[in-house]
């Protein structure tokens, strides 16, 4: 949220639900600024695992998990959603659009491999 104010954005409303926090914003100024607001949440996460790592506690490591996780390439994730709106008018959309689909399978061939066994 501190990404969005210091942006000068708005924060519309703030869901809680089981799959995480979903803020929604006045529409962003630039991409770069867009881009910047969806890492935040992952970098936070990545750390708050640095800062409390020395405790080698659950929570740093769900939270360095859950930061990973949200860069992932999937649309529907803070990774995907940067990689769209970076790439949204670009001549080079579909060909991107066709690496992230590609990173996607591959990001959850490889969720599959580690948490099967």
């Amino acid at each position: 949220m501190t990404a969005v104010y210091f942006f000068r954005g708005k924060i519309k409303s703030v869901e809680f639900s089981g799959y995480g926090i979903k803020i929604e914003t006045s529409p962003v100024v630039s991409v770069f600024s867009g881009i910047v607001i969806l890492l935040s949440g992952p970098l936070v996460n990545i750390i708050a695992f640095f800062i409390f790592y020395k405790t080698k506690n659950f929570f740093s490591v769900l939270s360095l998990w859950e930061g990973i996780f949200n860069l992932l390439p999937f649309s529907f994730l803070d990774g995907g959603a940067a990689i769209k709106l970076a790439t949204s008018g670009n001549p080079h959309e579909r060909t991107y659009e066709i690496l992230r689909v590609a990173a996607c399978v591959t990001a959850t061939a490889i969720l599959i491999i580690i948490f099967a066994e």
